[in-house]
């Protein structure tokens, strides 16, 4: 076999299989256990069963209100890598405390308009896509003048720490954490958090 072609194809098998479901995992295993009597894996199936996307629709998982003029709806948690998916509804006039993360964010707007006090020039509206760096000292702003909600997608690598009036930590929200408020909170509401994806248990 070309060496180029199986670099990419053990490349791409590990990438995968990070994001495959349990009873995909399960299959693999047995496969690599006992390849000749496995026949779940024949000939490309392999990786077909492995790269089996999961969809999460509009209305799978519900928007929890999470403070003033906030409602998150949690997507997926990598309690392994730290990793933490959420959609964000922010009112006008909302206000998140001022923190950093531990690690990179990415952020993308789907609606609305927000910006850190911080860097009141750079303001993300519809379709904006922002790159935090780790340690990146902010406080979220959206606009009291704002005419709509604002939603924001944000992957969060590591934790949250919130900081007071003199930048000491007052509280860390991590992976691990978001996920049991959020199960609690769905919980106390009697809303199914089923279709939340959780790996790296």
């Amino acid at each position: 076999m070309d060496r180029r072609k199986f670099i990419v194809g053990t490349a791409a098998l590990a990438l995968i299989s990070r994001f495959s479901t349990a009873a995909d995992q399960k299959l693999y295993d047995d496969f690599l256990a006992n390849p000749h009597s496995n026949h779940h894996y024949e000939k490309g199936d392999k990786l077909k069963a492995l790269a089996h996307a999961t969809h999460i629709g509009e209305n799978d998982l519900p928007f929890i209100e999470v403070g003033p003029g906030m409602k998150l709806k949690l997507l997926m948690v990598d309690l392994a890598n730290g990793l933490w998916v959420t959609r964000i509804l922010f009112e006008p006039g909302a206000e998140v405390n001022k923190h950093y993360h531990t690690g990179p964010v990415l952020a993308f707007t789907v609606s609305g308009e927000w910006y850190y006090k911080e860097y009141p020039k750079d303001r993300n509206k519809r379709g904006s896509f922002l790159y935090e760096p780790a340690h990146s000292l902010h406080t979220l702003t959206v606009p009291v003048t704002n005419k709509e909600v604002t939603e924001v997608c944000f992957s969060v690598v590591g934790s949250n720490l919130n900081v007071d009036e003199n930048d000491e930590v007052e509280s860390v929200t991590d992976a691990n954490s978001v996920l049991e408020a959020y199960k609690q909170l769905c919980g106390e509401q009697k809303i199914s958090s089923d279709k939340l994806l959780i790996h790296g248990v």
